[in-house]
């Protein structure tokens, strides 16, 4: 995957990077990559000779599951280890019906962050809204493992769950991961973050 996006699709126009991630706990590896706009992403790698490899990663055997999500970043908040590397992620997909579901979940992340704003290893957390409004992708990091799980042993962290569960329209998925490699627009800007 790294190395696809390095050779193939770094230096396309309106890609603006990447970040790879390997899979915690599973086999798996999620990518964030972000795009100037949709326009840009459909020609690249939808339509474009530059995305065919990436486009067929579902077709090989050993690739067990495949999915994609596009969408637009909304506000989302930080934590006081803003200014450092993450060490974990996860990423949550959420089906959520539609437009004021999308909205009412993205503004229950702000009603619910006082907490987490000053949480220790809390990074920040990113939330993305699919074009459809039908699938709201949630993105929060933190510095290493050992603070995810105090994260979420936080009697505060399930004090909203019922709220997100309203919201929802089928059973989320979630992904945890490591960043493996960041994949800048051009040489300077590759480096991989430190273990």
């Amino acid at each position: 995957m790294a190395r696809e996006l390095r050779t193939r699709i770094r230096g396309t126009p309106g890609f603006e990077g990447a970040l790879v991630h390997l899979g915690v706990g599973e086999p798996a590896v999620v990518t964030r990559a972000d795009w100037r706009d949709q326009r840009a992403h459909q020609r690249v790698l939808v339509d474009g000779p530059e995305g065919e490899v990436l486009r067929s990663l579902p077709e090989r055997d050993e690739v067990l599951d495949a999915d994609s999500f596009g969408g637009a970043p909304v506000a989302g908040i930080e934590g006081p280890d803003s200014e450092r590397e993450p060490g974990l992620a996860v990423v949550a997909k959420r089906r959520v019906g539609g437009r004021n579901n999308a909205l009412a979940m993205a503004d229950l992340l702000h009603r619910s962050g006082d907490w987490k704003r000053s949480f220790p290893g809390f990074v920040a957390a990113t939330p993305f809204i699919s074009p459809d409004w039908s699938v709201y992708v949630n993105y929060p990091r933190w510095v290493d493992e050992n603070a995810y799980h105090a994260y979420m042993a936080d009697e505060r962290n399930s004090a909203c769950q019922e709220d997100i569960a309203r919201l929802e329209t089928s059973e989320p998925e979630f992904v945890m991961c490591a960043p493996f490699e960041e994949i800048g627009v051009d040489a300077s800007g590759d480096h991989e973050p430190d273990s």
